[in-house]
């Protein structure tokens, strides 16, 4: 077997997401385990069990050969310590970490314990330790033993399993200072969580690793493998279905609540080049056709294509009288996925209040400098991590310090220009700050929700009215009403 053959590439689909799912697996498991979930996800599994000593130079190498950027990367139990490491080392590989069942640490006792056990009787040990992960999962485990058991137990590879087993012996405690390290790939753009089942036997919730900054959540019903959970969805995935759907649910209100884009959009609409410059332009995220108005009246002899992920909001712009013309074409596509795959060239590529909610800029603005022609822009305006600050820190007095709304997760203004000087030769990136008073909190909440611009948490706060009128009294004890900012980035990138 070669270095890239290890893992097995996805049969993508035309509804698959743009970014595919590394699946690292658990300590004597390979990646069929997760055929297991029944997840229709477009998963890139390792065909042997990993050696953590080559997997992230095999993973690498596999990811090169198949011309893939960036992966969402979900790791179970060993394989989860395994992606913490990978991620530490090439956090320009990733787009989310997401880590199942993952111990604080192995105590080198119980590691000494498993060791003696296994090279004792192997496949006792090894029938004994699968009838134990699969615990509470009865009907998966009989799926499990018909397709995978005899083959495991037949290849076990003990050697290889001792290995494992004195990685995971020597992986730091997480809380430890080196284990703070491993988390520095932690980014504005990247998401990372830690999933676990609170009856899980093989590692008990109460040992379950802690990492800064990172959101947890425990299913209670669930046990190891609680990727078989049927409250388990990729987070990344999950979290753009409920963008798409809040934006969705918004498109008929959105025209009369979204000021705050429409002021946004004149901003970008003076940073934008001369008409003769661009006879092709991309805009991405139009929603309801503002600022794509703009553009054909600043753009008139040029041909416009206008994409939106939600099919509401393409069909409010369509169906606007300025836009019968046939030189702009709406199309209901993700962005992202549309970057990846398109052979299409454009002068210029525009977008108001948008790239915020991409799971990898990264990788968009990297694609985005790709298909510009020569002499073309990207011009764009995106909201800041400083954004609705003021109800972000009234929430974590209710909620506690660790709480952040969705807006504290868009990038920072270095961390653009970090990435977009990657790309572009030229880049300026201007911060303006707006501020709006409500007469009220529900006007305030009213305007996020009528805009469908409340994103996406993994755990959703409840605001019940006892926690509205704390919300209420800290707005009048701190800013004196219902003031809140808007953080907002102006783009202008060119190359040559």
């Amino acid at each position: 077997m070669t270095q890239t053959d290890l893992f097995r590439k996805p049969a993508f689909s035309e509804s698959a997401p743009a970014t595919p799912v590394v699946f690292f697996p658990g300590w004597g498991f390979d990646g069929r385990v997760i055929s297991l979930a029944e997840q229709e996800l477009p998963w890139i599994v390792p065909v042997e069990h990993l050696d953590p000593e080559t997997y992230a130079e095999t993973l690498v190498a596999f990811l090169n050969r198949e011309d893939i950027e960036a992966v969402d990367l979900v790791g179970w139990s060993l394989g989860a310590n395994l992606a913490l490491d990978f991620a530490g080392r090439y956090p320009e590989r990733i787009s989310s970490v997401v880590l199942l069942s993952m111990r604080k640490k192995w105590p080198p006792s119980e590691i000494d314990l498993i060791r003696n056990e296994l090279g004792r009787d192997p496949r006792a040990f090894l029938e004994d330790f699968y009838r134990k992960c699969f615990a509470g999962y009865r009907e998966v485990y009989k799926r499990f033993r018909a397709e995978l058991l005899k083959d495991y137990l037949e290849k076990a590879d003990i050697s290889l399993l001792l290995k494992c087993l004195d990685y995971l012996r020597d992986f730091p405690e997480m809380g430890e200072e080196k284990s703070v390290d491993r988390a520095a790939f932690l980014t504005p753009w990247g998401e990372t969580y830690l999933l676990h089942g609170r009856r899980d036997i093989i590692a008990p919730v109460d040992q379950m690793a802690e990492l800064p900054g990172v959101e947890s959540r425990i299913f209670g019903h669930d046990g190891h493998p609680v990727f078989l959970s049927s409250e388990f969805r990729l987070p990344s995935y999950h979290r753009k279905l409920t963008i798409q759907g809040k934006f969705s649910k918004a498109a008929a209100t959105y025209d009369q609540y979204a000021d705050v884009q429409r002021e946004v959009a004149l901003l970008l609409a003076k940073r934008l080049e001369k008409p003769e410059r661009a006879r092709a332009i991309l805009e991405i995220g139009c929603g309801t056709g503002g600022f794509t108005e703009l553009l054909k009246r600043r753009f008139s002899a040029a041909t416009i294509t206008s994409l939106d992920f939600s099919r509401a909001m393409i069909d409010f712009a369509r169906a606007k009288a300025a836009f019968s013309s046939s030189t702009v074409e709406f199309l209901c596509e993700d962005a992202e996925k549309f970057l990846a795959e398109t052979d299409r060239s454009f002068d210029l590529v525009t977008s108001n209040a948008t790239i915020q909610w991409f799971g990898d800029v990264r990788s968009a603005v990297k694609r985005i400098a790709g298909l510009l022609l020569p002499g073309g822009g990207f011009v764009c305006s995106t909201f800041g991590p400083g954004t609705l600050c003021e109800l972000g820190a009234g929430m974590a007095g209710i909620f506690g310090e660790r709480f952040h709304i969705p807006s504290a997760r868009f990038p920072a203004r270095n961390t653009l220009q970090q990435i977009l000087s990657e790309y572009f030769d030229s880049v300026t990136v201007e911060e303006v700050c707006l501020t709006r008073r409500y007469d009220s909190l529900l006007g305030l909440l009213t305007q996020i929700r009528m805009t469908g611009t409340a994103g996406w948490q993994p755990s959703a706060p409840i605001l019940t009215r006892r926690r509205l009128e704390k919300l209420s009294q800290w707005f009048a004890r701190h800013k004196g009403g219902y003031e809140v900012t808007y953080q907002v980035f102006l783009v202008r990138c060119t190359n040559g």
